[in-house]
């Protein structure tokens, strides 16, 4: 894939072949199956061509992109992969076994205790956050079964207290890619404008308009890149949005200010 180092195509003539998923190379973990779109946010993550040492991330089940992160860093340094859903734990923990992922370490919390729990910690984020999964209905009809405009509002506003927990674990001038699978505003663009509004001088837009051929043109006025509306040039057959942050480093006093603030309420 030319925009994914480490993601290739395959195509099978034989649609009566073994699955790829019942593979022994799967099973034995040497590649994961995963959306082309889904490997867009990671992709965005290292865009900027820079090895961090230290990543989280936040909401990290299955693992699709906890691997790709470890692929992308050669299984160096050392990857905080967090799941709050127990169940989930559960495959997270297989798919890093399965493909030998051996600098990941593995938790079991609200992602929003991170901000306080270890401030300034990160070098790079990447919150694929729990939302309201529009952008998957084509491969799973139940994804709207709850869906309501009320039930979007909710989910906002946990992913603004998500973004704003990842924002303080960020260490000055690292980088911080919030990604989702649902079409929205109110959980792509309104959560990154909220985050741009509590921090204005700390918060910078980083450009993505080249992550992917033609990503420029699915850009928003706000840096978000959407692809569900240019998702079939990069061939990501889901449509999910991010946007990538870099924490300016003027931004420590007033970090710790609202974190102590956090703390002592």
């Amino acid at each position: 894939m030319p925009w994914c180092a480490e993601g290739f195509w395959v195509e099978r003539e034989d649609d009566d072949a073994l699955p790829l998923g019942s593979t022994a190379e799967h099973l034995s973990g040497l590649f994961y199956i995963q959306e082309a779109s889904s490997m867009l946010p990671v992709a965005a993550l290292f865009a900027d061509n820079r090895q961090p040492e230290r990543v989280m991330d936040v909401a990290a089940a299955p693992g699709s992109k906890t691997t790709q992160i470890a692929a992308r860093m050669g299984n160096a340094g050392g990857i905080l992969a967090n799941e709050f859903s127990a169940s989930r734990v559960k495959v997270l923990h297989a798919n890093i076994s399965r493909c030998g992922i051996s600098n990941v370490a593995l938790t079991h919390f609200d992602g929003r205790v991170f901000g306080a729990a270890l401030p300034e910690t990160f070098d790079a984020i990447l919150l694929d956050a729990p939302c309201s999964g529009e952008g998957v209905v084509r491969k799973d009809a139940d994804a709207l079964k709850n869906w309501s405009p009320e039930s979007n509002l909710d989910i906002a506003a946990t992913q603004r207290e998500l973004i704003d927990s990842a924002f303080h674990a960020l260490r000055p001038g690292g980088t911080l890619v919030y990604s989702t699978c649902t079409l929205n505003r109110e959980e792509n663009q309104s959560v990154i404008e909220w985050l741009l509004s509590r921090y204005p001088q700390a918060v910078e837009i980083l450009p993505l308009g080249e992550l992917f051929p033609g990503a420029a043109d699915a850009l928003t006025a706000e840096g978000f890149c959407t692809f569900f509306r240019k998702f079939t040039i990069a061939k990501a057959s889901l449509s999910r949005g991010c946007a990538k942050l870099r924490r300016s480093i003027r931004s420590r006093r007033q970090a710790i200010r609202s974190v102590n603030s956090r703390l002592r309420r």
